[in-house]
């Protein structure tokens, strides 16, 4: 079965909110899809990006919610080592310091990095600080709705049903 309904507009509204409840935490307004010039034409674009005359501040957004499937993970470690990437090669850049952060709307989703895995580990290693942060009840409900469309089984399940 092909999968349609891997993007979701409704975790897209979600990890800008999370977005928007980091900018109001962290007391600053973070750059939405900022590009980051890596080298000779190379970038890479982080959720969120902000810098002053002391420090920059990396943000990689995720709405997961619940026990993360095998894709997920693999999103964060993806996540982990871009913010450790970026924040290596802007501390050598600019002197200042380099503050990487992974915003969650869920605590189940975040203790992945609290685990004893090797993600976990390379977090802690890079000093990327993950956050919880709260988002109202209709986005979260509007989340767990997508999760659900996007939850191949369940679909598969549903369509064997309905031929039965």
């Amino acid at each position: 079965m092909p999968r349609t309904k891997s993007d979701s507009t409704a975790q897209r509204v979600a990890e800008g909110l999370a977005m928007a409840k980091l900018d109001s935490m962290l007391g600053v307004s973070l750059r939405r899809n900022h590009v980051v010039g890596v080298q000779d034409g190379v970038n890479a674009t982080v959720d969120g990006y902000f810098e002053d005359d002391a420090r920059v501040i990396l943000v990689e957004a995720t709405a997961q919610l619940g026990k993360p499937k095998a894709a997920q993970v693999k999103k964060v470690a993806t996540d982990v080592l871009k913010l450790s990437f970026l924040a290596g090669l802007l501390r050598e850049r600019s002197g200042k310091q380099v503050v990487s952060k992974i915003p969650y709307i869920d605590s189940q989703a975040r203790d992945q990095l609290h685990n004893s895995g090797w993600i976990a580990a390379a977090a802690r290693r890079f000093g990327i600080e993950t956050v919880v942060v709260e988002i109202d009840t209709a986005a979260l409900a509007a989340v767990r709705e997508a999760k659900k469309e996007q939850d191949l089984m369940a679909r598969q399940d549903t369509s064997d049903q309905e031929a039965d």
